[in-house]
């Protein structure tokens, strides 16, 4: 018929869908074996082709290699993002062709499982890539102890350690400041030396939700820290930040708390006088010269009222007294000056 002749003129273009939708009805089926043959010639592969293909003349090995570049028996990939050396990078990557080629034939010729040979392959790839990650060429220490040392608690050094030795420093001027500021206003003794650290010292950390003894407005009132500032410099434009715990009054910039005022015997209300026109408590962000005492003894709430245990009643008795008063006045009056102990 004519239509298979012209379909055998141009088997290289043979369709089989658009045979079966010009000729469905007629074949429904696949259509009869010259049309098959000469799809199959059509999918042949050609003669020139075929020298190239992996054959009894041509083995795997030497199709692989005619792939690759001439006249390089090893890949070579550079990393210049992992380069840090002023000196010309080495090479990154470096695996044996030998090796690659090797696996390539075994796992061409045992395709059957060429799952475990091609998680063979990859493995080998990544041990490659690890072995170089170790040679790599950095500033310093080398890549490999880097690695190593990776988890571990790094040894200060640097502007790191320049920064802690002047954080420490500061520190340290900070609490000399309060003992001679305390010591000026007429404090000296026990009180004194319990002022100086505020009871924060070793194990008694100052942390949020504790309570402490605080003078806003000419006033001791009871507190509740709720945020705090760490001083890192008292210089101007210095910068300040937020924490959860200290064990060191010296080392507080200025501390956030809620302030409860005194009603009588060891009680204390929520709504102090300074707002209870709009009924709301009031929080205070007061410097750490300003926080006097921090109350290791659990707090008693009562709906808005807090009940002090007796010991610490005996201290807010102590600072609630009319000459405590007037030396903590004279203290804060002497902290807000830009040089209070000219001796500093």
């Amino acid at each position: 018929m004519s239509t298979f002749s012209s379909a055998q003129a141009t088997k290289s273009s043979f369709s089989r869908k658009f045979w079966r939708q010009q000729h469905g009805s007629l074949y429904p089926a696949d259509p009869p074996l010259s049309l098959q043959t000469a799809q199959n010639d059509a999918l042949a592969i050609p003669d020139e082709v075929r020298e190239l293909l992996p054959s009894s003349h041509l083995s795997v090995t030497e199709f692989v290699c005619a792939l690759l570049p001439e006249q390089h028996d090893v890949i070579s990939v550079e990393k210049p993002s992992a380069w840090f050396s002023k000196d010309s990078p080495s090479t990154g990557i470096c695996c044996s062709t030998s090796l690659i080629l090797s696996t390539f034939v075994a796992f061409i010729k045992r395709n059957t499982q060429g799952g475990l040979l091609a998680l063979d392959l990859t493995r080998q790839f990544y041990a490659a890539l690890k072995e170089d990650q170790l040679r790599g060429v950095t500033t310093g220490i080398g890549r490999a102890k880097r690695i190593e040392d990776h988890g571990k608690t790094p040894s200060v050094n640097g502007n790191t350690a320049n920064a802690a030795l002047a954080a420490d420093a500061v520190t340290r001027k900070n609490a000399q400041l309060r003992l001679q500021l305390f010591s000026t206003a007429g404090f000296s003794g026990a009180s004194l030396l319990d002022l100086k650290g505020a009871g924060i010292a070793g194990d008694s950390t100052l942390s949020l939700n504790d309570y402490g003894l605080v003078f806003v407005e000419k006033t001791v009132m009871l507190g509740r820290v709720s945020c705090r500032d760490i001083l890192q410099n008292r210089r101007q434009n210095a910068r300040h930040a937020s924490q959860t715990t200290t064990t060191n009054i010296a080392a507080i910039s200025y501390i956030g708390l809620q302030v409860y005022q005194h009603s009588h015997g060891r009680r204390f209300h929520n709504i102090p006088d300074a707002t209870s026109r709009f009924l709301t408590q009031q929080f205070a962000f007061l410097p750490s010269m300003a926080f006097l005492r921090r109350l290791p003894s659990p707090i008693v709430t009562r709906g808005d009222i807090l009940e002090l245990p007796q010991d610490d009643q005996k201290l807010f008795d102590y600072f609630d007294q009319k000459d405590t008063q007037a030396k903590l006045n004279k203290v804060m009056a002497l902290s807000r000056k830009k040089n209070p102990i000219p001796t500093l």
